[in-house]
């Protein structure tokens, strides 16, 4: 093993970007070297950032250019962008390590292997086998013969949950380099300003709306109960004013803890996907809050399941009208419970333990 270990994350989102596509990738590189000194960080990333704590030299490239064609993913232009960087820039790193998405830029573990550097690739949701695009045979079986391709590249791929690992290409062929690190929540100081405009009772969910994880019904219920109202942090979408919905925008993790902590009850929809995960599901546990789960189908397997199965305060319900009437009355029983458990396994630094080993493994 080498003393010291230089390494890049390329991460196409960075702090101060607040969206959940940015937290995982920013996490790592601040925290990775006040857990192990040993090993030096640079970034990549499209973010302007600057005076990045725990980062050695951050490297901001934009992408100016949009993809057009069939993969519409940012990263087919945007590793025109980094190869321009690379030909000015000759150091050579130990590991790199690519969190997607967007997944195009992956195609550069050849250009970085070429280099002598080890390879990482993070899909922190899969990209060609992905249920929940509903692309065509046609764009699936083109965006496998990318991803084989990256893959073939790699040294380690990581996923956020096992029912991810079945989605990934060559995973079925020889599973040795394939792993999971989980997500989790960021240890930080809650803030002390941002409060919830605060009634009787205060849902909230900390995310963005899809259609297939609709909270149409759910408001529909809460209209007729004056003590509740449904708080949203996250982008903007157009159920914003929506009576009972008091909606925050985007905001720094530390507000956005502060809200949770504010709350009676955290809210996660899901598609009912086995692979699909959520990282809000660690901000609610690690303020030890009741959870309640609308499905648009029954779970009872899959990585929200996995992570929520044993914890002590949690209802799960169909995304029904008659469901999300009828379980209520369970959720409203929670308020108030006395959740003791132990956070610290669904901490991100549990998860960046595990990959300063897998780097350590590499060297």
């Amino acid at each position: 093993m080498k003393k010291n270990i230089q390494i890049l994350i390329v991460s196409y989102l960075f702090e101060p970007d607040n969206s959940v596509g940015s937290k995982r990738a920013t996490y790592w590189a601040k925290n990775i070297r006040r857990l192990d000194d040993s090993i030096s960080c640079d970034v990549i990333s499209t973010t302007e950032s600057s005076n990045v704590s725990g980062v050695r030299d951050y490297y901001c490239i934009p992408n100016p250019n949009k993809p057009k064609g069939l993969i519409r993913d940012e990263g087919v232009t945007w590793k025109k962008e980094i190869r321009k960087w690379l030909k000015i820039n000759k150091g050579n790193y130990d590991v790199v390590i690519f969190s997607g998405s967007p997944f195009m830029y992956f195609s550069l573990a050849k250009d970085f292997k070429k280099r002598g550097a080890k390879v990482i690739l993070d899909y922190r949701d899969p990209f060609a086998n992905n249920p929940r695009f509903n692309n065509s045979f046609f764009k699936v079986f083109i965006k496998s013969i990318f991803e084989t391709q990256f893959n073939k590249f790699a040294n380690k791929i990581l996923t956020v949950n096992q029912f991810c690992l079945p989605l990934l290409k060559g995973y079925s062929k020889g599973n040795s380099k394939y792993l999971v690190i989980k997500n989790g929540y960021d240890n930080v100081e809650k803030s002390k300003d941002f409060f919830l405009r605060k009634t009787a009772i205060n849902f909230i969910y900390t995310g963005t709306f899809f259609p297939d994880r609709d909270p149409k019904l759910l408001l529909k219920i809460i209209k007729q109960d004056r003590l509740i109202t449904f708080h949203h942090v996250g982008r903007e979408t157009s159920l914003n004013g929506a009576f009972k919905m008091e909606c925050y925008g985007m905001m720094p993790y530390s507000n956005m803890l502060k809200g949770i902590n504010d709350a009676e009850i955290g809210v996660i929809f899901s598609s009912g996907l086995p692979f699909e995960s959520t990282t809000k599901i660690y901000d609610y546990i690690f303020m030890k809050k009741p959870i309640w789960v609308i499905s648009n189908k029954e779970i009872n397997n899959g990585g929200i399941w996995d992570e929520l199965k044993d914890y002590p305060a949690v209802v799960w319900s169909v995304n029904s009208e008659e469901a999300i009437q009828k379980d209520l009355s369970k959720v409203l029983s929670l308020i108030n419970k006395n959740i003791e458990i132990d956070t610290s396994p669904y901490s991100r630094e549990t998860g960046l333990k595990q990959l300063i080993q897998l780097i350590k493994d590499l060297c």
